[in-house]
């Protein structure tokens, strides 16, 4: 069955036998995921031989993680693939997101969102649980590498980019329950250089808006990171941080 509801059929986490060849079933669940996605005309690749065996010299217990990682991250477009217009609005994917996390968030971010934003979700303990697909038009890396690392481990940045980043992080988390976000253009467009993709491409990164989320009643769950990106041969003259 190739159409749309086929593609759309919910992955059984019952099915997904973890203690039993995880590799092949992590593998055509990827798939199955990439060919939902790409059938909006959209391109990722699900994995290569070196990201299998990256995944593969991992424990068993953080080869359980990734993989619930990745049910958690594709639900939400399989169970409302059916609505074509999801992929074409990051403010309606975003809404599903949200209500997959049980975790709420400013109003005004869902009006903020233009086309072409990268937006990043995080964790109070720093973990990305969340990046939407715009984020992987800018990258080389295959979903497998993206799922299985953390960012400090995919890309290279300035300490002192960095720096003013957990800066934002920590005015948001540590402030009390406050909806508001806050701006991150005072933090300089700056060069992220991927480590050991195939491509190791290098990204112009331009950070707009952060936005806490919250979880009830009040507790802080993490934060939301609106950025622009694009892949550049040549670091532009007037970007000073690599």
């Amino acid at each position: 069955m190739n159409d749309m509801h086929a593609l759309a059929n919910k992955i059984d986490t019952r099915a997904l036998n973890l203690s039993e060849d995880l590799t092949r079933k992590f593998v055509f669940e990827l798939r199955k995921f990439c060919d939902l996605v790409n059938s909006q005309k959209r391109k990722i690749r699900s994995h290569s031989a070196d990201s299998i065996a990256r995944f593969e010299a991992k424990s068993v217990d953080q080869k359980n993680r990734i993989v619930e990682d990745f049910l958690a991250f594709a639900q939400p477009f399989q169970e409302h693939a059916v609505e074509k217009d999801l992929f074409k609005s990051e403010p309606e994917l975003l809404k599903k997101i949200m209500f997959s996390l049980g975790a709420m968030i400013d109003s005004q971010a869902y009006y903020e969102i233009t086309d072409g934003d990268i937006i990043e979700i995080y964790n109070a303990d720093f973990k990305q649980v969340f990046r939407n697909l715009e984020f992987m038009y800018v990258c080389s890396y295959t979903l497998m590498d993206l799922l299985a690392h953390e960012p400090f481990e995919l890309y290279e940045r300035s300490q002192q980019i960095n720096t003013y980043i957990f800066e934002a992080a920590g005015q948001l988390l540590n402030r009390g329950f406050n909806l508001s976000p806050i701006s991150l253009e005072h933090i300089p467009k700056h060069l992220i250089r991927e480590k050991f993709s195939e491509e190791n491409l290098t990204s112009l990164v331009e950070l707009k808006r952060a936005y806490p989320l919250y979880k009830w009643p009040r507790t802080i769950y993490g934060w939301l990171v609106i950025q622009r990106g694009e892949s550049v041969k040549e670091p532009p003259k007037d970007v000073v941080f690599m």
